[in-house]
């Protein structure tokens, strides 16, 4: 009773979407009539009268004929529900317009709801009557088992007897819909009564209930090549319900399984001859059903049988969907993606075996051939080569014994196919761009799976071979794409032909041959990729093409990433206050083969060329740039070797001191060529931090113990000052934003006169408190240098030297008075203000000649 009803309401739902599609169709009639028509010119109007209004009522009463094609006629036979004859087209006014409208609703809401829904619920009727009356006879007592199964037997054969004799009477052969519910009524009671005869009663057995639902089946086929869908779809349920009525197990199938494909290639058929789209696919789904549903439940030997079935199935459905008209892309692709998706969950329940390698290489070919038939199937092909690569890992993961020939074989499938259809002309872009794709990951995938998967030793000779022979279609892509163009521009402004093949078979000569030259020399080998791809570049000439020697910049540094991760990490805890980094250094012979400086080197050699690395050149010059400084950073590090707490404190500061005096010196050096300006400018900037913040901040030798030397001025506190002062001058004569640099060499030369006077009170260690005779020194050494400006100023005119004169000494005056003074007593105070007050008097007699000046000679 549940398997009838559910076929019942499976057959409402259906007849209820066709019903909607039918509303629809009425809808869009509606609104053309609802359009406005064309008002006749005023000429026009005037000579002919308009013509008078045919009512509505008149219209239906009384249709035109209707002309129908021989085409539109065969369409029409087909279709499960007859539409209605459009309406004749009579020139109205809009009220009539808007009359007729209402009354074309109101038809099809009475042809719904009056004409079409009674016939259909009356069949579900007739169905349930049937059965209700057995299970009153059964509750009753008045029949047993095997009465009531003949009962339902001929009510089944009644109703389907009765559809035929409905479509032959006269009073009812105008309208098939009858037939239709009375022969959908007879087939649903007919499945009804095998399962109660099978599985409720037992009267029958398996192998007779199996073949008593085949012909129960090829009857809902035959009736729906007459009475249309509702049928066909009651045919497609209990077809594939079959065997669930009569059971089945492992040894029974691979009759099953022929059973399915016979009965899905019946449904193609008729699918194909009356034109059902809907059927074809809902044939393919139930048979992917089954199939989903046999690989979860069957294990053993026995599940070999699956593959060929979902073979079958899956090419069968490709060959029937094309020849209906209509339809997506993925709709048509659907069962050959189901299929390759099934193959490759079977392929575990094989344990990898070459069946299943077999299968899904047979289902793969099959696609490719089909898609090259139909460029609509474009998407499977692509979808196939991703699948296989997948299958094949999971294939290399677990083992197998026979993956590796599956890897050759599928790199000759994918490889060969999308070299041979990648420069169809007739092909769309996209599609264009897949069979590319799958001939790079044809050539590449399989091998460099293989390369990292694959656990069974194999010699670094042989791997090196098999990259060659993979690398070579790759670098065929570049040399069909070199000047003509073909693939499309899907990767930024470059053909993905023209940047994929090079740099694929680049990354397979790396990939092949870095075992070989051991990892000392595999930086070596990155740069001379670089170089040929750089090459190669130059040979071809286009535009985006350049970026390649990019991409084996990026190869070089994945290569380094460790070691350059632990420089990272070294800068970052000398950034944090660590005093003795030697130690975390690299040795240098390690430090020359892993931080990639080889292709540093090539990188710089290919920086002659503007076009090389594209737009990534900026990103390459940082990096290399870095990357020369670390290694620079490691050769400054070794002469001194700093590693220990007393090494720190005797050569600490002095160290740091030479290399920011490095950096100056570099920073002037390129300064003084216009191209090399900005960067002077940014490595003079790095000098001026590291001051800042290890000098004044982090390490300052006034908190932090480091020998200077003991030598009054001539000791690497004082000399550092003064040169990084005299540096900061010479950059202001050649660098951007002069006044700035200007400021700072005056900021220097300030902090010059402060170290001299510390140093000279304290010796090398300039650690300790401030005395008394230290804070007036401080004040003394800087009002010399505030007159050292002003009297530099006034002579040459700086104004900007003059008013940093003024300001220093506005701070000396302010110190000695609040701070010096304070400290002193009697005579001492005496002498020092009174040495102050002369100074001032004197300085301001001096500037004021200087402002009483004329304004051309002060400008001057």
């Amino acid at each position: 009773m549940i398997v009838i009803l559910t076929l019942l309401v499976i057959g409402l739902i259906v007849a209820c979407f066709a019903l909607l599609s039918r509303i629809q169709l009425l809808e869009r009639r509606v609104a053309a009539l609802e359009a406005p028509a064309i008002e006749p010119r005023p000429a026009e109007a005037s000579a002919t009268r308009p013509a008078p209004s045919v009512p509505a009522r008149v219209l239906r009463a009384n249709p035109p004929p209707q002309t129908v094609a021989p085409a539109e006629a065969g369409a029409a036979e087909f279709e499960p529900f007859p539409a209605p004859p459009p309406s004749p087209e009579v020139p109205a006014s809009a009220g009539a317009t808007r009359e007729l409208s209402h009354t074309t609703i109101t038809e099809t809401f009475e042809n719904l709801v009056g004409g079409r829904l009674p016939i259909w619920i009356g069949g579900a009727a007739l169905v349930l009557a049937g059965f209700f009356f057995v299970r009153y006879a059964i509750e009753a007592g008045l029949l047993g088992p095997a009465a009531r199964a003949v009962i339902a037997a001929i009510f089944g054969l009644a109703l389907v007897a009765a559809s035929e004799a409905a479509r032959r009477l006269h009073a009812t052969a105008d309208d098939p819909r009858i037939a239709q519910a009375l022969a959908g009524a007879g087939v649903a009671s007919l499945y009804g009564t095998l399962y109660m005869a099978g599985e409720l009663y037992g009267l029958i057995g398996g192998l007779s209930a199996f073949v008593l639902m085949l012909l129960v089946t090829g009857l809902a086929l035959g009736l729906s090549v007459r009475h249309g869908p509702p049928t066909a779809i009651m045919g497609l349920i209990g077809g594939f319900a079959a065997p669930l009525v009569t059971g089945y197990s492992e040894s029974n199938l691979v009759p099953l399984l022929i059973y399915l494909a016979l009965f899905t290639a019946a449904l193609f058929g008729l699918a194909i001859a009356r034109g059902w789209a809907w059927l074809a696919l809902a044939a393919s789904g139930a048979g992917f059903a089954w199939s989903a549903w046999l690989i979860a439940v069957i294990d053993g030997d026995a599940a070999a049988a699956i593959g060929p079935f979902i073979l079958i199935l899956a090419i069968g459905a490709a060959f029937a969907l094309p020849r209906l008209e209509g339809g997506r892309p993925i709709v048509r692709a659907a069962p050959l993606l189901l299929g390759l998706v099934q193959l490759l969950m079977l392929a575990p329940r094989l344990e990898f075996s070459p069946l299943a390698w077999a299968l899904y290489a047979m289902l793969a070919g099959a696609v490719i051939i089909l898609a090259a038939r139909d460029l609509r199937l474009t998407v499977a092909a692509g979808a196939a080569g991703a699948l296989a690569l997948l299958l094949l890992a999971i294939g290399l993961a677990n083992g197998s014994p026979s993956a590796p020939a599956a890897a050759l074989v599928f790199a000759l499938l994918f490889a060969g196919a999308g070299h041979a259809l990648m420069g169809r002309p007739e092909s769309h872009p996209a599609g264009r761009a897949t069979w590319t794709l799958l001939a790079l990951g044809g050539s590449a995938g399989p091998f460099l799976l293989s390369r990292a998967l694959w656990a069974e030793p194999v010699s670094d000779g042989l791997w090196a071979l098999l990259a060659v022979a993979s690398a070579v279609p790759a670098a065929l892509v570049a040399w069909r794409c070199r000047e003509s163009g073909q693939t499309e521009q899907v990767l930024g402004r470059a053909a993905l032909g023209h940047l994929g093949g090079p740099a694929v078979a680049a990354l397979l000569i790396i990939v092949g041959f870095a075992p070989i030259v051991t990892p000392a020399w595999t930086p070596v080998l990155i740069a001379f990729v670089m170089l040929a791809l750089a090459l190669w570049a130059r040979l071809v000439g286009r535009g985006a093409i350049f970026a390649l020697p990019a991409i084996a910049w990026g190869a070089a540094l994945l290569a380094a990433a460790e070691p350059l991760a632990d420089y990272a990490w070294l800068v970052f805890r000398s950034l944090t206050g660590l005093r003795i980094p030697f130690r975390l250094l690299p040795d240098l012979a390690d430090a020359l083969t892993q931080l990639a400086i080889p292709a540093t080197i090539a990188a710089a050699l290919l920086a002659f060329d503007a076009r090389q690395f594209a737009r990534a050149r900026w990103l390459v010059a940082a990096s290399a740039a870095a990357i020369a400084v670390l290694l620079a950073y490691t050769f400054a590090k070794l002469p001194l070797a700093i590693a220990s707490p007393e090494a720190f404190l005797a050569m600490g500061f002095t160290e740091r001191a030479a290399l920011t005096q490095a950096l100056f010196a570099a920073a002037w050096l390129l300064g003084r060529s216009s191209a090399w300006r900005m960067l002077a400018a940014a490595i003079a900037a790095v000098a001026l931090a590291r001051i800042v913040w290890f000098d004044l901040l982090l390490l300052n030798p006034l908190l932090v113990r480091q020998a200077v030397g003991p030598i009054i001025l001539l000791n690497a506190a004082v000399l550092h000052a003064a040169a990084a002062t005299i540096w900061l001058w010479l950059l202001s004569r050649i660098l951007p934003a002069s006044r700035s640099w200007r400021l700072l060499s005056l900021a220097g030369f300030a902090l010059t006169a402060l170290v001299i006077v510390r140093q000279a009170s304290h010796g090398s260690i300039l650690t300790g408190p401030f005395g008394q005779g230290e804070t007036w020194l401080y004040s003394a050494a800087l009002l010399a240098v505030s007159v050292a400006w002003l009297a530099h100023g006034i002579h040459t005119g700086a104004r900007d030297l003059r008013i940093a004169g003024l300001a220093l000494l506005t701070l000396v005056t302010f110190k000695v008075f609040l701070i010096d003074a304070a400290a002193l007593e009697g005579l001492l105070r005496i002498l020092s203000l009174l040495g102050l007050g002369i100074a001032l008097i004197a300085i301001g007699w001096a500037y004021g000649k200087v402002l009483r000046r004329p304004a051309a000679s002060s400008e001057a």
